[in-house]
């Protein structure tokens, strides 16, 4: 009989965080080159392995140490300082204003009368 757990046959990705954990422990700012990544991990980095895991060890190091990480392209990861923080939040408030707008003007243009 089941005991009535689900699994869908993934692997852990503790064991790999570990090892992104026991290498690079708490980060200082400044960058990680996908490079040492994909060596502790042996995965490349456009594996969706590399991707789940990297992703499994940033949101860790945020809530945990609150270390905040951004994608580098074709480098790795930048580890952020308290001001590249607070350029990256304002960026990203910008962008949400910018489609808060743009969703605010595609809900005026909708129709008040049925098409069909």
């Amino acid at each position: 009989m089941s005991d009535g757990n689900v699994f869908f046959g993934g692997v852990p990705t503790e064991p790999d965080v570990r090892k992104l954990v026991d290498r690079f422990g708490t980060p200082e700012p400044g960058i990680i080159a996908h490079e040492d990544v994909e060596a502790v991990l042996g995965h490349g980095r456009l594996t969706s392995r590399y991707r789940t895991v990297v992703w499994v060890w940033r949101r860790r190091l945020f809530r945990q140490s609150n270390i905040d990480m951004i994608a580098e392209p074709g480098v790795g990861f930048r580890v952020l300082t308290s001001g590249e923080r607070v350029d990256v939040c304002v960026r990203d408030l910008g962008q949400t204003v910018t489609k808060l707008r743009r969703g605010g003007r595609r809900h005026a243009s909708i129709p008040s009368t049925p098409s069909i």
